[in-house]
């Protein structure tokens, strides 16, 4: 991700990165795992960058750009009041009275909670 001009991600792994370093060899600071392409029949390394992931894969509509999710803000279907969603936590302390307005791509949003889970993760 370019976080000079917070752009979203292209590649979205399904399975965290940190959670497949837990299986990989450290090169330097790269982490490769092996894999088996089943098509061709063959193993190789590669890095945990390049596996258990999908272009826009957690998009609900491919390549959505944030100005999306930005002009979301201003709206509310129900009357109640709009709660940004930053993280998990907020999500989970979301009120009966609140209704939740994702500010982010869903991409963006699981990446801040995978790194504040792979902070305490063994």
């Amino acid at each position: 991700m370019n976080k000079s001009n917070n752009q979203q991600p292209i590649s979205h792994h399904y399975v965290p990165q940190f959670y497949l370093r837990q299986f990989s060899n450290k090169r330097g600071k790269e982490y490769y795992i092996y894999t088996f392409d089943k098509v061709f029949k063959k193993t190789f390394q590669t890095n945990v960058q390049n596996v258990c992931c999908e272009d826009y894969f957690n998009d609900l509509i491919d390549r959505i750009p944030n100005s999306y999710y930005e002009s979301l803000i201003n709206e509310s279907k129900s009357g109640k009041k709009l709660k940004k969603i930053n993280t998990v936590k907020d999500f989970i302390e979301l009120r009966d009275d609140e209704e939740p307005i994702f500010i982010k791509p869903p991409e963006i949003l699981f990446n801040v909670n995978e790194n504040e889970f792979s902070k305490i993760y063994p």
